[in-house]
């Protein structure tokens, strides 16, 4: 069997002990499946990276191979850890990963774009025509793929893409533009595309990453003994974040201790064991003793309102119990 050339490699968000995509998974659209067949590409596909192989350095000839690969969302939990765009989440608008070529070196770009579910697609301008101008259409590749005269005096225009793949698309018109990424389907869970671009005869990576939800992180310290703001702190082991202890709160008509983090914490899906509760040193009761307690991760199930200001703030509740 010829060797394999890899020539291309996706990375992909790992927030999770097992360093895997947990949440979502990548899968490649029809076009890129036929893509795969005609150049006699391989995929591989681990936990959390996408592999391209090629019996060929250069499996292509001028123009860019562009390989699309559908982000659908496989966990509802997933939804409660990563921070999304209001806009993405109302499927108006999908995230986009692409690879761009700057100053010879490939580096992956993702930006918010609009996810247009249908090949005949309306333009509505700003103002009205006031000239006879051409709306021109271009694919990925920078190639013009449709272009039409928009008459002096209208206010929109149709453009029809019926007979395009689907993919990233920009139109230009008047000196604006806009960026779209077009398709059919009926996207269930999809999040976002991944664009892959095969530009030389490099390796290619790009690395797909989230941006993990955070909160204040407040834990109510429930004990069958009598305790002080004195008597605990929590500690940090990596001395990035710090608690404070906010007094007796009393939750379901229980005294709880609370101690509330003063900067906002990512949500974890694996266990940490860096928050600890401790006995302070100047506690002087003696019937308490506790070897250091590690605490658990907040759970985005526990979410409450924190403050109720013009733009709100969460925080994240864990009782524990000692």
């Amino acid at each position: 069997m010829d060797a394999l050339h890899l020539i291309g490699k996706i990375t992909c968000h790992q927030n999770y002990a097992n360093r895997s995509t947990k949440g979502f998974r990548l899968v490649p659209t029809n076009h890129t499946r036929s893509l795969f067949q005609k150049e006699e590409l391989w995929l591989r596909q681990t936990e959390a990276t996408i592999e391209i192989y090629s019996k060929k350095i250069k499996p292509y000839n001028t123009d860019a191979l562009t390989f699309i690969f559908w982000i659908q969302v496989t966990d509802p939990q997933f939804y409660n850890y990563i921070q999304l765009p209001k806009t993405l989440i109302n499927h108006d608008h999908m995230l986009c990963f692409v690879n761009e070529k700057e100053e010879e070196s490939f580096i992956p770009k993702k930006e918010l774009i609009k996810n247009i579910q249908r090949k005949l697609q309306i333009v509505v301008f700003d103002e009205t025509v006031v000239k006879d101008e051409l709306i021109k259409v271009f694919d990925s590749n920078g190639h013009m793929v449709y272009e039409e005269v928009v008459i002096t005096g209208t206010k929109s225009t149709v453009l029809d893409l019926t007979s395009e793949e689907d993919g990233l698309y920009t139109w230009t018109f008047n000196g604006f533009s806009d960026t779209f990424f077009l398709t059919d389907k009926n996207l269930d869970h999809i999040i976002g595309v991944c664009m892959f671009q095969l530009k030389s005869e490099q390796v290619h990576q790009i690395h797909i990453q989230f941006e993990t939800k955070k909160t204040y992180w407040e834990y109510l310290i429930i004990s069958k003994k009598e305790i002080t703001e004195e008597t605990y702190s929590i500690i940090d082991n990596d001395d990035t974040y710090t608690f404070t202890c906010q007094g007796k709160v009393t939750i379901m008509g229980v005294d709880t201790m609370s101690y509330l983090s003063d900067q906002k914490i990512p949500y974890k899906e694996h266990p940490e064991t860096r928050f600890k509760l401790v006995l302070n040193a100047k506690n002087n009761t003696p019937y308490l003793s506790l070897e250091d307690r590690i605490l658990p991760n907040a759970s985005p199930e526990n979410i409450k309102i924190h403050s109720t200001s013009e733009v709100p703030e969460f925080k994240t509740q864990t009782i524990v119990y000692i």
